[in-house]
């Protein structure tokens, strides 16, 4: 199903709604395309972490991870926004929430009426996500719970009706055993909450990136996803989730600058001929494809594993996120270089895609933090075998592992905890 799928995701990104979004966000930054997001209600891309019975069309991993890869193809920033309605929200909505939590969100998710977010970093917690300290405590007047903190780094919280939010109840020292997850309403009529204005960033437009304030906001007991002081399993469970999603988009995202880099170097004209004639030039995009398609078949792999329950898919997840991130870095900046200085200006999409692909490496978990749990399971010298050639355009894509060699040989590795350091 995952061929027709991205066959009808690619005949959307390439319509006139999400070519109309792209510049419209491009040329506004903080622009919320409505017809881009209507259109993805109509072709469910906004459901498929949600089943029919609430309003959706769950999908298998692998179907997910191909449309999310050539969303992110068409444009990093709109597909950010239909990745955090899904697999950041959705997801442990439905997996972790009350029947009555599900009934109330999920439907109008999936219909695009509900814009969800998730508020998990905070300004003095980013990758040591288990330190965070925005506080919920129990209200003895009125009943409930009163949230008092501040959430950083949250997709379309100046847009959204809804977060799942991660707090403290136990104590700093308790660390993982002290975390509750809520489904809190957010938006101008919630007394206590505040959303500044958007953060000033370099790229991905379409998506914001904003302060969530709390001071003092209340909400019920029924907000509760879960048990109290047990919300370190939904917020583990949605990243583990959550990463081959953004995986995917690293793939796509590098898909899209080696199109642009193919197509450049087939027009342009040096020295008589066309750049890509020019051995040197072919060679480079010979290595450039070469990684691409290696971090396609990882995307593809942490999403049969993730489909299969298989239950070490989430080192596969963390090594396809770390592996796609890099790549998709590692061509978009190559893929400028290929443009020449046409690629640094805003004339042609490279200089977009470039912008775009620098955060990959920073969300839904830094490379550091991947790194960590991969080398729990795998040896170092096979991550870094999967890592983008140093000195691309110096490489001999001859003397590389041929890409059938090596994924034969990464189907026969069975992670397995290690003694590391």
């Amino acid at each position: 199903m995952s061929n027709e799928l991205r066959a009808m995701t690619r005949q959307f990104v390439e319509g006139s709604a999400f070519q109309q979004a792209i510049a419209a966000v491009e040329r506004d930054p903080y622009h919320f395309p409505t017809d881009f997001w209507r259109r993805c209600v109509e072709i469910g891309g906004l459901a498929m972490d949600i089943p029919e019975e609430y309003g959706g069309g769950l999908l298998d991993p692998v179907d997910q991870a191909a449309i999310m890869e050539e969303l992110a193809r068409g444009h990093a920033g709109l597909s950010l926004s239909v990745l955090v309605q899904n697999s950041l929200t959705a997801f442990p909505i439905n997996q972790f929430g009350s029947e009555e939590q599900k009934q109330k969100y999920l439907p109008r998710m999936a219909q695009g009426e509900l814009v969800a977010c998730f508020g998990l970093s905070e300004p003095a917690r980013g990758s040591d996500a288990k330190g965070i300290q925005l506080t919920a405590r129990k209200d003895e007047e009125r009943g409930g719970w009163r949230l008092n903190g501040i959430k950083r780094w949250i997709t379309n919280a100046d847009r959204a009706g809804v977060i799942v939010l991660a707090t403290r109840t136990g104590t700093t020292e308790s660390r993982g055993d002290g975390i509750t997850v809520f489904l809190a309403e957010i938006g101008p009529d919630v007394e206590g909450l505040s959303v500044p204005k958007p953060h000033d960033k370099i790229g991905q437009f379409g998506s914001t990136l904003c302060d969530v304030i709390f001071e003092n906001v209340h909400v019920p007991d029924g907000a509760i996803m879960g048990e109290v002081d047990a919300g370190w399993e939904i917020i583990n469970s949605t990243l583990e989730h959550s990463r081959v999603w953004i995986a995917a988009q690293g793939s796509g995202i590098a898909l899209a600058a080696l199109d642009e880099a193919e197509a450049y170097t087939a027009e342009r004209v040096q020295f008589g001929r066309p750049l890509k004639d020019m051995p040197p030039v072919a060679n480079h995009l010979a290595v450039m494809r070469r990684q691409v398609e290696l971090a396609q078949f990882l995307v593809n792999k942490a999403a049969r594993h993730e489909s299969e329950g298989d239950e070490l898919a989430f080192v596969w997840a963390s090594l396809a996120k770390l592996i796609a991130s890099e790549t998709c870095l590692f061509v978009a900046s190559d893929a400028m270089l290929l443009h020449g200085g046409t690629g640094y200006v805003n004339d042609l999409p490279i200089s977009r895609i470039y912008r775009d692909s620098g955060v990959l490496r920073i969300y839904e978990g830094a490379a550091h933090i991947q790194v960590r749990i991969i080398e729990r399971y795998l040896e170092r010298d096979r991550i870094m075998a999967l890592f983008p050639p140093s000195a691309g355009l110096m490489r001999d894509a001859s003397e590389l592992t041929p890409l059938e060699t090596l994924t034969a040989e990464i189907e026969t590795w069975q992670p397995g905890l290690l003694a590391v350091r």
